[in-house]
């Protein structure tokens, strides 16, 4: 939810007009209006509706709706709390290059949530999350 409330802060405030031109955009394909609607539905609270919008980003190959939906299973928001799940978003994002992703990665390893703690893999996953 870290990341989420950061890139919710990072939007700076959008009008409703917005929502209907992400819309349209999203519907086209555009991965990143639907990353950016989801994040509008999440700050309605619609968590649901948010999981559904980064899951078409993340299908579309967006590494920030891959985060985000990993983050939504990591946090139970929108769907049943899933570390396993969590994981592969973080996984196919981290591929992505994505680095907040792979710093997720490395913290499923560190913590043991979803995988077997361990600490070799989640500094090999902190490294790349640097580079």
């Amino acid at each position: 939810m870290r990341y989420i409330m950061i890139a919710i802060f990072c939007m700076g405030s959008l009008f409703a007009n917005s929502v209907e031109k992400l819309s349209k955009a999203c519907n086209l394909n555009d991965s990143n209006s639907c990353v950016g609607l989801g994040l509008l539905y999440y700050k309605e609270q619609d968590y649901f509706k948010a999981k559904e919008l980064f899951g078409k980003a993340c299908n579309l190959n967006n590494s920030n709706g891959c985060l985000f939906l990993g983050l939504s299973y990591e946090d139970g928001k929108g769907v049943k709390q899933d570390f396993t799940q969590a994981r592969e978003f973080y996984t196919k994002a981290c591929n992505l290059n994505d680095g907040l992703s792979c710093f997720g990665l490395g913290d499923s390893y560190y913590k043991g949530k979803g995988v077997k703690q361990d600490f070799t893999k989640a500094r090999e996953f902190y490294t790349k999350a640097c580079n």
